[in-house]
């Protein structure tokens, strides 16, 4: 028996084995009868060298697993699963000036008509007329810049289709905290007056999503959801995600993966390649066919009635400019026929039963941190800028910050069409949840363990560890996948 026998009989069982086990297989009396056992007494999606050693020495130990016909709940519900258009589309426009006037006009126009539905006691008028009357107004613009004084003062200046408008807050004003959260190219509500050459802010009220009531469905299902996985990262952590997959798999004791029917992967799905400097020295193989294979070969180990959603992250085969596009085909050949996995872009609408689920890398994360107070702790408490893209109606406000903006669609702005019953993101490595005004944030943590780049950033990642959302109960579970420290 040669190693490429080994190696097409266990991928024939949805198992890998490193080149360790392979030997040791190959010098085994009966490789078959091992490989046989070892894939029966396997509790991994990877076989280990116990798993060989045991089949080796005692060929007839009969190990219980999970049989396929087994009555598992998540199997006995009917998917219910609805991608949007948006989502699936693969515009490869680059974007030319005229390009990013219209796409900023109709962001603009997009949140302007959410803010110009609040009840409010000041006239909503232009830029030009508020200019012009000394009364109090409302205006509604863009935030075109922002710098403080040397005295402290905040001078903000924001524009609507035909004027721009300078607005101030004092350092000693009841509204200049308030201001210090106020961000470039964000849509914002000012109330205050005219006066001279400067319009006096006394109010500033952002789109923010409306209260609603928290989102439950009839059937007793959950939805897990992982991000980060980096497939080609020597700190990949092989062990631990092949353990999830085998969980998924029934093959443990936690009945918790009985109710699962849904999976979100919200981006890094592989390290890539040349995605910062030096990151050769990082990887385990440094092809990015190869590496997609890899996730391939999980992906078709996850129980087929498991619908598995997956979007690009900043590491992935896609353009690095937001929104993304889903993953090219030519990648993931392997997996096509498998009618569960879907690939979408980044971010990604869809409805699961009904409930609105909004999945996004989380790219735009650093520019959150760098720029508003409130999300100045994202690092270690992510929900919080998440937070901030509801109130702002905006996943990623900032042009000129990483990652860049291409002026397609209007996949960025939040709508009324699309206020998420569930938030679910990623990029930071952390895991974090809340919930805000009736949606569940959850931010994943990741695959990876610790990297030298983390650590200089002061980043504390919380890997192996995978969020399990109940859409009848709407509570949350959290499944550790390691012990140790990463």
């Amino acid at each position: 028996m040669e190693e490429k026998q080994v190696v097409e009989f266990l991928a024939s069982k949805k198992l890998i084995a490193g080149k360790e086990e392979i030997q040791l297989i190959l010098k085994s009396e009966s490789p078959e009868k091992v490989m046989e056992n070892a894939a029966k007494n396997t509790k991994s999606f990877y076989i280990e060298r116990k798993d060989v050693e045991k089949a080796i020495q005692d060929l007839e130990e009969k190990i219980i697993i999970i049989e396929p016909t087994k009555k598992i709940m998540a199997r006995e519900v009917e998917g219910s699963l609805k991608i949007h258009p948006d989502s699936i589309t693969n515009n490869k426009t680059l974007g030319t000036t005229g390009d990013f006037i219209e796409y900023f006009r109709e962001r603009f126009k997009k949140i302007k008509g959410v803010l110009a539905t609040r009840i409010n006691s000041l006239p909503l008028t232009s830029i030009e007329k508020a200019r012009k009357t000394l009364a109090k107004t409302r205006v509604i613009g863009m935030v075109k810049s922002k710098k403080q004084t040397k005295n402290g003062h905040l001078i903000i200046e924001i524009e609507d289709e035909e004027e721009s408008l300078t607005c101030f807050a004092g350092r000693d004003s009841k509204i200049i905290q308030t201001a210090r959260e106020v961000i470039p190219d964000e849509v914002i509500a000012i109330d205050g007056k005219q006066s001279k050459d400067l319009f006096i802010i006394e109010s500033i009220t952002w789109p923010d999503i409306p209260y609603k009531q928290k989102k439950t469905i009839e059937e007793d299902i959950s939805l897990a959801m992982i991000s980060d996985i980096h497939i080609g990262s020597k700190l990949f952590m092989k062990k631990e995600f092949s353990e999830f997959i085998s969980f998924l798999n029934g093959k443990t004791e936690n009945k918790s993966y009985e109710k699962i029917k849904y999976l979100t992967i919200a981006g890094d799905l592989v390290d890539g390649i040349g995605t910062y400097p030096g990151q050769e020295n990082d990887l385990e193989n440094n092809d990015i066919y190869l590496q997609y294979e890899i996730l391939c070969e999980f992906l078709k180990s996850i129980p087929e009635y498991i619908e598995v959603i997956l979007i690009p992250g900043n590491h992935d085969a896609s353009r690095i400019s937001e929104p993304q596009t889903r993953i090219n085909e030519e990648y993931i050949k392997s997996v096509e026929g498998y009618s569960n996995l879907h690939f979408i872009n980044n971010p990604g609408f869809a409805e699961i039963h009904g409930v609105k689920v909004l999945m996004y890398h989380g790219a735009s994360q650093y520019s959150f941190i760098s720029n508003i107070p409130n999300a100045s702790d994202g690092f270690t408490n992510p929900q919080k800028t998440a937070v901030e893209m509801l109130r702002r109606r905006l996943l990623n406000p900032i042009y000129g910050f990483k990652p860049p903006i291409i002026p397609v669609g209007t996949e960025m702005v939040i709508d009324n069409e699309k206020i998420p019953d569930v938030l679910h993101f990623g990029d930071i490595h952390k895991n974090g949840y809340t919930e805000y005004r009736g949606t569940t944030i959850v931010n994943s943590g990741c695959w990876q363990k610790t990297t030298s780049n983390q650590i200089k950033r002061g980043l504390t990642p919380s890997p192996g560890e995978v969020p399990i959302y109940n859409m009848r109960t709407g509570n949350m579970k959290i499944e550790k996948f390691t012990s140790e420290q990463a």
